[in-house]
């Protein structure tokens, strides 16, 4: 064999090889038989394949398959709404007292000297309450009239005496006994306690004097 047809050949099938590992734009250099040697890649695929859309749904797939949210369905019976409770009423006011009717003006109602009934005691409670029982004086009348209730527990007021006559005419007592009366308060720093009494009468003759008369003692 000829060296340089040997030579030759070398070449093309060189050639050949790296036409095969670079791009496939490239220009394959050789003899038309070794072109159809070498191998055509396939063309890419540049359509859609509606073929599968036609074919008939596999037995395999679930067809009945939820996806999303379902109409509900109308036999079924809507959910038992839960109790309103009941509004807790307001509390009841309480009633509006009556409004105690206006007395009137004071009327004195006086009835006789000896017919005032003293009213009991009451029980001491407070120091200055005990302390007036305690210090309550005693009097002594030689002349005059004696000491009498000035009102009863009613409010009834004695209606006193007339200056006529003696002195001690009408007034040396009823039988119901005579009642002592007391008030106490701090006067410039001392506790103070003033005991009075009542008489129908203050007349020191007939004809003098005048009805009604308080005596004190401090």
């Amino acid at each position: 064999m000829n060296p340089y047809s040997v030579f030759c050949a070398g070449l093309v099938t060189l050639a050949v090889v790296q036409a095969q590992d670079g791009s496939h734009g490239h220009v394959k250099v050789g003899s038309p038989a070794l072109q159809a040697q070498a191998e055509t890649p396939e063309p890419t695929i540049k359509y859609i394949d509606f073929s599968k859309l036609t074919q008939a749904p596999s037995a395999t797939v679930p067809r009945n398959v939820t996806k999303g949210t379902q109409r509900p369905d109308p036999r079924q019976e809507p959910p038992t709404p839960e109790p309103t409770p009941a509004p807790t009423p307001a509390p009841t006011p309480a009633p509006t007292p009556a409004p105690t009717p206006d007395p009137g003006p004071w009327v004195t109602k006086t009835i006789g000297h000896d017919e005032v009934k003293p009213f009991p005691q009451p029980e001491p409670v407070t120091i200055s309450e005990k302390a007036g029982v305690k210090f309550k004086p005693q009097i002594q009348i030689r002349t005059g009239c004696v000491p009498y209730p000035a009102v009863n527990e009613l409010g009834e007021t004695s209606g006193g005496l007339q200056t006529s006559g003696s002195p001690r005419g009408g007034c040396r007592g009823s039988g119901h006994g005579s009642q002592v009366y007391g008030r106490s308060t701090w006067i410039e720093g001392v506790w103070a306690i003033m005991y009075s009494w009542y008489f129908p009468k203050d007349s020191p003759s007939s004809r003098m004097g005048h009805r009604h008369d308080w005596e004190h003692a401090i």
